[in-house]
Formats: C-alpha cells, structure tokens, sequence
C-alpha cells in the first residue's frame, strides 16, 4: 500500500498543505474554520477600528483601509455602513471639517467594536 505524501513540517509553504488540514488544525485549536469571508472581514475591521479608537494608528488610515481593503469599494455590511461613509465624506471633506469628521469616525467606530464584544 504505497504511503499518503507527507507535508514538509519545517517552513512548509502554504500551497504545499491542502486546505482541509489547515481547517483541521485550527479546528483542533478550537478557532472555527474556514472563517465565512463576511466574518473574516468583520474581524479584520474590528481589529482596524481598535488600532484608531486607541491612538495606535491614524482613524482617518483605518477607515480608508476598511472602505477600500476590507469592503472593497462596494456596498459595506450594514455594521460597517456609518464607517464607510463617514470615510467616503473625508475623501472629499474641506480641511475645516476634519475634525469633526474624526470625532465621528472615532464615535462609529468605538460602537461597532463595542458591539462586537
């Protein structure tokens, strides 16, 4: 009976271990796998909103990045809905609204964190 190949276990490469045993092992660690992409990206926003709310990075940045990167320029999850405009309206804000474009933004995304805790 000829032997199942075997994954390199020092630096293997993502695409030399299938998909199924990536699943497996993050099952095993009790993390629910695959993560649905919708999800996926909720975390990955949560994670951005945190870094803003907390001084760590520029609010104006993560909310570019959560319209762009996580949203993809398209119609955003209605959790992320207020942070996406808020940031569509900055694009385009005079200087003199910034301030308060960061005061909301810094709101809507100190709701949304608080609501996925």
């Amino acid at each position: 009976m000829p032997k199942a190949p075997r994954t390199r276990i020092a630096n293997p490469v993502e695409s030399e271990i299938p998909q199924a045993e990536i699943d497996a092992a993050f099952r095993e660690m009790g993390v629910i796998a695959p993560i649905p992409r919708q999800e996926a990206r909720l975390i990955l926003a949560a994670e951005s909103a945190r870094r803003a709310t907390s001084g760590v990075s520029n609010v104006f940045d993560e909310a570019t990045h959560i319209r762009i990167h996580l949203c993809e320029l398209k119609d955003p999850p209605d959790e992320l809905r207020r942070i996406v405009d808020l940031s569509k309206e900055a694009k385009v804000a005079p200087r003199d609204k910034w301030e308060l474009l960061e005061h909301e933004l810094r709101h809507a995304m100190s709701e949304f964190v608080s609501r996925r805790t």
